[in-house]
């Protein structure tokens, strides 16, 4: 019997895709109707928090439980967090210390968290920015077949049939250009913290070689 229902935002094989509100509040009810619990997948919550002009407040209210990664776009080093009922969370860390979890002395992690979740969340429209100034980029190159508009930081483009995937990927990775393959003939790219102005550059400059 089922017991959960699950949902992520951003999608990540989605391309970045977001939820729109009247969605959730319709699987909410889908989840309430058939006492479901609702959780969140929220690796990138905070994109779509951006980019739909969305509040944390109304997640919170919405889900039973939810997950949220420090360490993607918002550049803490290392660390997620979940969100739930206090009874919920003290099962949780039962679960956690039974499979061996746990850390001590972690407050340096935690004051990296801190600072990110405190600074980094508006300047994730940068990051979308910069997706969107690429796909026009690469909608403009003779090798590309197609671009699917990135509406966060996700960007999903495919390669003309004559092009080696393998050969295209290696290459970028031989010049410093991590890209990674999401299935025959499809590439991602993300924008994040540490990709900067220069390096965006870097990046046109060698695709445009190609």
């Amino acid at each position: 019997k089922s017991r959960v229902l699950a949902i992520e935002n951003t999608s990540n094989k989605g391309g970045g895709t977001c939820y729109e509100w009247e969605e959730i509040e319709a699987l909410r009810a889908v989840a309430s109707k058939h006492g479901l619990t609702f959780h969140l997948d929220g690796a990138r919550l905070y994109n779509a928090l951006v980019a739909k002009n969305q509040s944390e407040s109304d997640y919170g209210t919405a889900f039973d439980s939810i997950s949220i990664c420090l360490s993607k776009g918002l550049g803490a080093p290392v660390g997620s967090v979940l969100l739930g009922s206090e009874e919920f969370i003290h099962h949780s860390r039962r679960i956690r210390k039974r499979i061996g979890g746990g850390w001590r002395q972690a407050g340096l992690l935690a004051g990296a968290a801190i600072y990110a979740l405190e600074n980094n969340v508006d300047r994730l429209a940068e990051d979308h920015a910069a997706a969107k100034d690429m796909a026009e980029f690469l909608g403009q190159q003779s090798w590309v077949k197609n671009v699917v508009a990135p509406e966060t930081n996700i960007l999903i483009f495919g390669l003309n049939e004559d092009m080696d995937q393998e050969a295209f990927i290696s290459t970028l990775a031989e010049k410093g250009i991590g890209i990674s393959q999401m299935g025959p003939g499809k590439c991602r790219m993300v924008f994040h913290l540490d990709v900067t102005p220069a390096g965006i550059l870097k990046v046109k400059e060698v695709l445009a070689s190609i």
